[in-house]
């Protein structure tokens, strides 16, 4: 009975490690699994904001080249209906913020572009840099006339047209503009041929739509990867578990509890007395060295035994 109890103490011990050693199995699982989503997730974020910014990038220029040739026809026609006031006319416009006749044409051919919904612009307007006339950069025409002569012009704006920038892109927007959603400006520098005058050309592009159209794409892509990398996860959880459960009870019963069995059925019936009985030494196994001793034990009984009964 005390063989009997000791072994079934033993098999509850086992049944605890063989739980805590899958247990241990999950949890590491479990934490590499969601180490590889998060560093998965990571870069495809980065990716996905690359791709972003890639096609972004893409449609601003194709709007810049569209939006050179503009400026480039409106450059002739702008200088042409210039030429037709005075020098004391242009001046007193300047310093009075008055539009000139040729101001008026350029303004309403802007407005007929932006109304059109020509690349859906917001607004367009051409810059004055600072000159003797005047010491700050003016909008001399726009689509919008409250800003001529009254917007002041970002210094951000007036770095990107004496550096010859492209274009600028702010994803909070242009305050200074009234938006508040990503927004690109499109500038375009414009040298007179005959005076040499210089102008900035400015464009002005929501990109909130686009924007969002792209990030919704990438957010259905994202979420659904999420699912798919979720279910995997969960499935190969369930699938290791099963495996390392069954795996570890077969080897712990293989290479542990049917040699202690077999040496507790042993040790009892050496205790009934009975001397007569095979010992099995596993080569190689976890207990060789205890079932070596103890066959060596009962080997020494039985001579111990005999040798007894042959004085006797």
């Amino acid at each position: 009975m005390e063989g009997e109890k000791a072994s079934d103490r033993f098999r509850k011990k086992r049944s605890n490690i063989l739980f805590l050693i899958t247990a241990l199995i999950i949890v590491v699982f479990i934490a590499f699994g969601l180490a590889t989503m998060l560093l998965f997730r990571s870069s495809q974020n980065r990716l996905i904001d690359k791709s972003i910014d890639k096609m972004i990038e893409s449609e601003i220029e194709n709007i810049s080249s569209a939006s050179e040739y503009i400026a480039g026809l409106l450059l002739p026609i702008f200088e042409e209906k210039i030429a037709g006031a005075s020098t004391e006319e242009l001046i007193s416009a300047l310093l009075n913020k008055r539009l000139t006749e040729g101001q008026r044409f350029i303004v309403e051919e802007l407005k007929k572009m932006v109304e059109s919904g020509v690349f859906e612009l917001q607004s367009v307007f051409i810059v004055m840099p600072p000159s003797l006339l005047n010491p700050e950069a003016l909008v001399i025409a726009a689509s919008d006339e409250d800003l001529i002569y009254n917007w002041e012009v970002p210094d951000y704006v007036m770095a990107a047209i004496e550096e010859g920038k492209t274009y600028i892109y702010h994803q909070e927007g242009f305050a200074e503009l009234g938006m508040s959603e990503p927004s690109a400006i499109i500038i375009n520098k414009a040298i007179s041929q005959d005076s040499g005058a210089e102008v900035g050309y400015v464009f002005v592009k929501p990109m909130g739509d686009k924007v969002g159209a792209i990030e919704g794409f990438y957010d259905e892509e994202r979420n659904r990867t999420d699912l798919l990398l979720w279910v995997t996860l969960v499935v190969s959880i369930v699938v290791v578990t099963i495996i390392s459960f069954f795996m570890l009870s077969y080897l712990i019963r293989k290479r542990i509890t049917e040699p202690i069995d077999e040496l507790a059925a042993t040790a009892e019936e050496v205790m009934q007395g009975n001397l007569d009985v095979e010992i099995t030494v596993h080569e190689g196994g976890e207990f060789e060295g205890l079932e070596r001793a103890f066959r060596e034990m009962v080997e020494s009984f039985r001579t111990y035994i005999a040798r007894s009964t042959r004085d006797e």
